[in-house]
């Protein structure tokens, strides 16, 4: 049995960046939904720790286990429509603040946007996920992105 599983794990580990390639780069109606289903099904149950880049050019590591993470690792984007907001809505030298960072994509996408002139905010309160986050900074050598380990509110 454990044999079955390290080749099912190995055979795993060499489609997955095939099916990622596919979603993102063939959107068909008529196939793309099952593949995108069944792919999706099959990361959701496997702890695959990956490092993509994104449409944007920057880098994100995370694990196939979250569903943010995975849409990341499958699409190269999250929330696409706000995404593209942020990006017609900032430019260089604003300051971008980012309440639940999560692991950092809107933050490095803005970090890109408002440059070295600019700084951005990130505030991330659970500290497994800040790990992520700042790991996820690093990667990308980004100077201009304060993270801060701690909840917000509107009253203390």
């Amino acid at each position: 049995m454990n044999r079955l599983r390290a080749i099912a794990g190995q055979c795993f580990r060499a489609s997955s960046p095939i099916f990622r390639w596919y979603v993102r780069h063939f959107p068909s109606v008529l196939t793309h939904r099952g593949v995108v289903r069944r792919t999706d099904i099959a990361l959701s149950h496997r702890d695959h720790r990956f490092v993509t880049r994104t449409i944007y050019g920057f880098r994100c590591a995370g694990t196939t286990q979250d569903l943010i993470q995975r849409y990341i690792y499958l699409f190269g984007v999250w929330e696409a429509n706000l995404s593209s907001w942020i990006r017609s809505a900032l430019k260089p030298g604003d300051v971008f603040v980012d309440v639940g960072a999560n692991i950092g994509f809107f933050s490095l996408l803005a970090s890109q946007i408002v440059g070295s002139e600019g700084r951005v905010v990130s505030i991330e309160p659970s500290p497994t996920i800040f790990a992520q986050l700042t790991a996820n900074v690093a990667l990308n050598r980004v100077g201009n992105i304060r993270l801060v380990n701690c909840a917000a509110s509107d009253q203390s």
